[in-house]
């Protein structure tokens, strides 16, 4: 028996996946294609909500085709590099469009780069996400998300991850990661006990 067509299409990356040198960098390298097209067009407004779009349907997509798509692939299976996609899309949500300055480049290269190199290098306990069984998993341990001061229940309803959190501690070999919006806490607010790392946006 074959696996359906429709989750193949949406958990290969629209046939990245299928790739066969690298499949996660190729989906990476379609999804900051996809944007950078895009960029051309669209006015950073709109842009940045067309963006943001694509992560909560594709994070809800991907998950539903990769939990049909493991009877037929596996737990865990390569030609699955939605997780790559929706990961890549995340730190593009915070570049400017693309233009003729070489910063605007620089840093839609960026965001591919390191997300490349995180997704493989997987640190900070998300290995052990990457460990954790079933569809969802697959697609989260491409994603870390922590409360903003303007997040709310209505946007967790919008997401098939957690975001409500204020803050998540990471323990990776012995090191304290704090992560969080920075709203909250930060260099000067520092949370209470041994941190080794406040990671923040704010």
């Amino acid at each position: 028996e074959r696996a359906p067509l429709l989750p193949i299409i949406i958990g290969s990356g629209f046939g990245s996946g299928f790739w066969p040198w690298g499949p996660g960098t190729a989906g990476a390298l379609l999804a900051t294609a996809i944007w950078s097209a895009l960029s051309l067009y669209l006015s950073p407004v709109a842009l940045f909500g067309t963006t943001l779009a694509f992560v909560i349907v594709f994070t809800a997509l991907g998950t539903w085709a990769t939990q049909r798509l493991m009877p037929f692939w596996g737990d865990d299976p390569k030609r699955v590099v939605m997780d790559e996609m929706v990961g890549v899309w995340i730190p593009l949500l915070a570049c400017q469009p693309i233009d003729e300055s070489a910063r605007a480049w620089a840093f839609c290269i960026a965001s591919f780069v390191l997300f490349r190199f995180f997704d493989i290098v997987k640190p900070l306990g998300i290995r052990r996400i990457d460990r954790m069984k079933g569809a969802f998993y697959v697609m989260a341990d491409d994603i870390v998300a922590i409360r903003g001061n303007c997040d709310s229940e209505v946007d967790q309803m919008l997401l098939s991850f957690p975001i409500m959190a204020d803050s998540m501690m990471l323990v990776d070999e012995g090191r304290r990661i704090f992560l969080t919006h920075g709203h909250i806490y930060n260099k000067v607010n520092r949370p209470r006990g041994r941190v080794d790392a406040i990671i923040y946006g704010h």
